[in-house]
């Protein structure tokens, strides 16, 4: 009888600990599905945020180049507006524009880029010369990192020079990235005179801090290489 009673009792105690593990069970499948809803509710926006970041970046392209068909439109009514004053025709001599430093980091045309970058170890702060006899047409000389670094405000500090006609037509050089202008807004300027420093103002990448000259041949607004000219 004793045995029968052992036997009971270790069978209640049994089903007890077969409800608990029961229990516990249920609890763990009840959390693993909360868990799951969760991961698919995640699943669900990171989905969302990826296509929001693709739509964004998209819209962001559009926007870059909505920027720049704004900005040629105006530095074609720039030059449509502000004609030559000088009406002969360009004699074609050119000075170099950093006197004693020649290496070219950045080439005319490639990736787009619409002008030649000037730069070399210790040319920060180094003169910048007009290349040929013009007027100071438009400049800037008072960027601040606020200004962004789209449109003219990734020239920083620059000077326009305008030349009068080579080949017929108008003729314009861009200095950007100065540290400071020498020059004010309609001065005339001799071929060789200084109008700048070398400077990494506006958009610039690169070794050194940035620091380059950017330099830009423009032709009745259009962009040309500069080198061919500036090596005579």
């Amino acid at each position: 009888v004793e045995v029968i009673k052992d036997l009971e009792e270790k069978q209640k105690q049994n089903e007890t600990l077969l409800k608990n593990q029961l229990s516990i069970k249920e609890t763990v499948l009840a959390k693993q599905k909360s868990l799951e809803s969760e991961q698919a509710e995640i699943r669900t926006v990171m989905n969302s945020i990826n296509s929001q970041t693709n739509d964004l970046a998209a819209q962001n392209k559009n926007v870059e180049a909505e920027i720049k068909k704004a900005q040629k439109a105006l530095d074609d009514l720039f030059d449509s507006l502000n004609p030559p004053s000088f009406d002969q025709e360009f004699n074609g001599k050119f000075y170099w524009p950093v006197p004693g430093y020649y290496y070219i980091s950045q080439r005319w045309g490639v990736g787009g880029h619409t002008g030649m970058d000037i730069a070399g170890g210790g040319i920060s702060g180094k003169p910048i010369v007009a290349v040929a006899d013009g007027r100071v047409s438009r400049m800037q000389s008072g960027w601040n990192s606020g200004m962004g670094t789209s449109g003219m405000a990734s020239y920083g500090n620059y000077v326009i020079l305008e030349h009068g006609k080579m080949d017929g037509k108008n003729f314009h050089t861009y200095y950007a990235h100065m540290s400071r202008t020498a020059v004010s807004p309609g001065q005339t300027v001799k071929a060789g005179q200084v109008i700048g420093y070398v400077g990494n103002t506006g958009r610039v990448f690169g070794a050194n801090g940035g620091y380059h000259l950017h330099i830009e041949f423009r032709l009745n607004g259009r962009s040309v290489n500069p080198y061919p000219y500036l090596r005579k």
